[in-house]
């Protein structure tokens, strides 16, 4: 079996050169509607792709593009009707290329006054592909892009479903298309927010510095842009030059992000259980310790409990602190063991359970933790988060941490970092609340009720020794 690949303007004509080529019995295997090659192909007219087959006693051959050929193949003195010479110069269309032999079921060609046999494919909308280089230039000048049509897989395979169904190569040549229009419209949407800035850098010279100050503090431009931009309307273009109202304007802003729970109060007649969980490392036992000395300071009833198992001197540490403040450890080995500790410790105001650390790029080991979340309905819940932690890794803790409900954040080593925005954030992003911050390893000192003004504070403070 014999297959060649014809472009016409118009299926009948295609028809035609067919029959003429490889004779009455010629049989089409694929046909579509294309357009041609050209500027992104948007340009030309679209002409109609047919690939017919014919029986013939060539050797199979390897199925290839045709390479174009200038030459003509000389008639043959006795020319079979299957075999009539044709020019065989390839790249217009009308004209047929070889592409090899394949086994195909007959299919007779229909005469070129009737309906053809196979209907024409609805012609698919093809989007250019944009190169690397050409998104690169986007910012500086109406960039020409090379527009590379896709090339369709219009063979049908043994085994295949039939008519209309998508080879593999194109379903790849499509998923490639779409990669590169995200790409496109990720440079669309950098460009804008470019543009944006441009306007910005056009403000007074005060909302300038605080607008650099507080990407310095790594706050998200988006929301930088939001607080600049609210400044500049509300006050007045004398106001905009005195750097104690802008600073004002931008301390309230940034309020109006947050969102605070104040202390820990105890519920009545029950206990408060409070979990802390998060990440290893971010210093949820020391923070529990420090959170059970100031409660009991303040006359609570305090319990601790640890679940923490897999840590050497997990345990000992928690006891170390408990003797220390003298309240009453216990440890929970099961879900069960939990649930049995809070039923028995029903004289308490709170039982703050410390958890084991957990990576939050391993989900398994985050569920059994929730687990013995679940086992005490109705207890408090707050994510703990080092204040040192990468933003977008704090949202991978957010994310992952997620499948146990929390409450709020904590958020600790604020000693440990000067940079205080992604704090803000991550507090916007979640619309969690706030709930404590740590500043050290003291106990049972260097913990504090979280504040909008104290994070504002620190926030505007660094921005403004970043801004003179």
């Amino acid at each position: 079996m014999r297959l060649k690949r014809y472009e016409a303007p118009t299926l009948p004509e295609a028809l035609r050169i067919i029959k003429k080529d490889l004779g009455p019995d010629a049989i089409i295997v694929h046909s579509q509607q294309i357009r041609p090659k050209g500027l992104w192909g948007i340009f030309g007219r679209p002409v109609f792709e047919v690939i017919a087959a014919s029986d013939g006693d060539l050797a199979p051959r390897t199925v290839s593009r045709m390479v174009p050929k200038t030459t003509t193949r000389p008639p043959d003195p006795s020319p079979s009707p299957a075999t009539q010479p044709t020019p065989r110069t390839s790249g217009g269309p009308g004209v047929g290329r070889d592409i090899g032999t394949r086994s195909v079921s007959p299919q007779p060609l229909q005469p070129t006054t009737a309906k053809p046999a196979v209907p024409p494919v609805p012609a698919r909308p093809v989007a250019a592909e944009p190169t690397r280089s050409a998104l690169a230039q986007l910012a500086s000048a109406p960039a020409t892009h090379r527009g590379v049509r896709v090339s369709p897989s219009p063979l049908v395979g043994e085994g295949a479903g039939g008519e209309g169904e998508e080879s593999p190569s194109l379903d790849l040549s499509l998923n490639g298309v779409q990669r590169d229009l995200t790409e496109l419209k990720g440079a669309v949407l950098r460009l804008a927010t470019q543009s944006h800035l441009m306007g910005i850098y056009k403000f007074a010279p005060t909302l300038v510095n605080s607008y650099q100050a507080l990407l310095e503090q790594e706050l998200d431009s988006a929301l930088a842009q939001q607080i600049i931009v609210a400044i500049r309307e509300e006050l007045s273009d004398r106001a905009l030059n005195d750097p104690r109202a802008v600073e004002d304007g931008l301390r309230r802003h940034v309020q109006r992000l947050l969102l605070t729970s104040g202390p820990l109060q105890p519920r009545g007649t029950q206990p408060r259980v409070l979990f802390l969980i998060g990440p290893t490392g971010v210093g949820k036992t020391t923070t529990l310790a420090k959170l059970a000395a100031n409660l009991a300071l303040d006359r609570h009833r305090v319990t601790l409990v640890t679940t923490d198992t897999f840590r050497i001197a997990a345990i000992p540490q928690l006891e170390t602190y408990a003797e220390i403040i003298g309240v009453p450890v216990e440890v929970a080995y099961t879900p069960d063991d939990l649930a049995a500790i809070v039923g028995r410790q029903r004289g308490m105001d709170f039982i703050l359970v410390d958890s084991p650390g957990r990576s939050p790029h391993c989900v398994e080991r985050i569920e059994p933790l929730r687990q013995f979340v679940g086992a005490v309905p109705g207890c408090t819940v707050y994510l703990t988060i080092s204040a040192t932690t990468k933003y977008r890794d704090m949202l991978d803790v957010a994310e992952q941490f997620g499948i146990i409900p929390y409450d709020g954040l904590l958020f600790t080593k604020l000693d440990e970092t000067t940079t205080y925005g992604p704090l803000v954030n991550l507090a916007n992003q979640t619309r969690q609340p706030l709930t404590y911050l740590t500043t050290g390893q003291n106990v049972p000192t260097d913990i504090e009720v979280a504040t909008r003004e104290r994070l504002v504070c620190m926030l505007t403070e660094a921005s403004a020794d970043a801004a003179r």
